[in-house]
């Protein structure tokens, strides 16, 4: 535990209220935002799923928005993977077939509409199941991590990576102030909220303890404004 968490504690969780992202125009403003300020996280976040030595076999992406994640992960060396992206939001799904159109991925990546509280999934029948930046949103965390558990291989991995709440002080302020002053009016109005509706790893330790998940790790990942969850 960082002295930040110590500090956050002293900052309420603001949950993430508002529905998925259905609107047309706001979902291929988003995918466009996307492509500028996530993609280096969706480079960094497939490094870290390469790195288990998982190269075959089933993986899921759970708010896989837009479908930019499972098709960094098709893109692959060496590897084999099959990639479903999953999201609770038709229009993000449509833009996301779309985007796996253009790039002629069709036979390496699917999507299905569903909630990550009810995974359509055999028990023990997916290799790797990731989250990149989706925990936030999730109305029923025990339970979702409790159906990632359920649906992952004994031998398989277990990635997620959120937002980590932090302490509304100058310096945070004013690094807010510096990114959200690049980001497109989608991204500009999402990513604070994300922030403020982000568990301090305290709480997400609190979370992990009443799953039936085990072992884990959750750590600081990518500087200091990210956690990261892993097990298997």
């Amino acid at each position: 535990m960082g002295l930040s968490d110590l500090f956050a504690n002293f900052t309420p969780r603001v949950p993430f209220t508002k529905e998925p992202i259905d609107e047309t125009e706001e979902v291929e403003e988003y995918d466009k935002g996307a492509r500028i300020y996530i993609w280096p996280l969706y480079k960094h976040f497939v490094w870290k799923v390469m790195k288990r030595g998982i190269r075959r076999g089933w993986a899921l992406d759970i708010g896989t928005g837009t479908g930019l994640l499972p098709l960094e992960l098709a893109k692959v060396k060496n590897s084999d993977l099959q990639v479903v992206g999953l999201d609770i939001s038709d229009t993000m799904i449509h833009q996301a077939r779309r985007n796996v159109e253009r790039a002629k991925a069709e036979d390496r990546v699917h999507f299905i509409v569903a909630s990550a509280a009810y995974l359509p999934f055999k028990d023990a029948s997916l290799d790797i199941v990731a989250s990149n930046a989706s925990l936030h949103r999730w109305n029923e965390p025990v339970q979702g991590i409790n159906e990632i558990e359920r649906v992952t291989k004994p031998e398989g991995a277990i990635i997620m990576r959120d937002s980590r709440r932090l302490p509304p002080n100058l310096f945070w302020r004013a690094f807010q102030f510096l990114v959200t002053s690049f980001m497109n009016e989608s991204h500009k109005e999402a990513w604070p909220q994300a922030v403020a509706a982000a568990y301090t790893i305290p709480e997400v330790n609190e979370i992990l303890a009443k799953t039936r998940l085990r072992p884990w790790k959750v750590f600081i990942d990518l500087m200091f404004i990210d956690l990261c969850i892993e097990s298997r």
